[in-house]
């Protein structure tokens, strides 16, 4: 299998509480693919 980066810009709106948050919906939907989330840079 290939490795794939993918770079999220994600609003400047968005509380830095929320944050995490945001992250773990792009993670569950790469998850839903089929996909594999590696390391998670902030």
């Amino acid at each position: 299998m290939r490795d794939y980066e993918l770079t999220v810009v994600v609003s400047p709106d968005i509380s830095d509480e929320d944050f995490p948050a945001t992250i773990e919906k792009v993670s569950q939907f790469i998850s839903r693919a089929g996909g594999e989330v590696g390391e998670v840079n902030q």
